[in-house]
């Protein structure tokens, strides 16, 4: 995420193709809807 520089609030477009594209994705979106700078993990 840092070398995106997208920080907690900004919207960015993942895409991916092949096996298991759909649940890359998915868990992709919960880590990068994460707020990493409270240290929390839940």
């Amino acid at each position: 995420m840092l070398a995106l520089g997208a920080a907690h609030g900004d919207s960015v477009v993942l895409a991916a193709e092949g096996e298991g594209a759909e649940t890359a994705l998915e868990e992709l979106a919960v880590l990068l809807g994460r707020d990493h700078d409270t240290g929390d993990e839940d």
